[in-house]
């Protein structure tokens, strides 16, 4: 074996080395990325069903939720939707429009936060979720019309979102 032989067979090894430790960086960099997307895909989930168990017991918006060793932010918006009946029957009954007044639209967006690597504000590049689901205001599952028919408050807003008078 020659001298420039050797020199050559170690840059070879040394550039299979850099780029089996450049590969490695990126699978573990690439795993972390989906782990934090997983968790806000876990957050914003969470979010929304404490929303419609009980909106009252939602987290402050201005502070992080700790996750495992990590923070996320969140924010969410409760919109109305605009649902027309396919019937113009439907659309003459007064009863119709009360019916389709009670569904809503819950959009819930999770990312990381500044103190775990990411940013105060949503921003691309940053792991995040937004999650949506429209729901109906008046309760199917009977536990949670129980819960509904708990207390006097409780009764007056099930009768407001069977009446249509309610807003959330």
């Amino acid at each position: 074996m020659t001298f420039l032989e050797v020199i050559f067979a170690s840059a070879a090894l040394g550039l299979l080395v850099i780029s089996l430790t450049s590969a490695i960086g990126f699978m573990v960099a690439r795993e972390a990325r989906l782990q934090h997307r997983l968790a806000c895909s876990e957050l914003a989930h969470r979010l929304i069903i404490m929303h419609l168990d009980d909106p009252g017991s939602m987290p402050s918006d201005s502070l992080p939720i700790t996750y495992g060793r990590d923070y996320y932010r969140w924010e969410s918006d409760l919109s109305e939707l605009n649902i027309e009946p396919v019937s113009r029957d439907l659309l003459e009954s007064r009863a119709a429009d009360k019916t389709l007044d009670r569904f809503r639209e819950i959009t819930v967006r999770v990312w990381l936060s500044e103190d775990s690597g990411g940013t105060r504000r949503p921003e691309q590049g940053v792991p995040q979720v937004v999650l949506s689901r429209v729901f109906d205001r008046l309760p199917a599952n009977p536990d949670s019309l129980e819960k509904l028919t708990g207390s006097d408050d409780d009764l007056r807003r099930l009768i407001e979102i069977i009446t249509g008078e309610g807003d959330g």
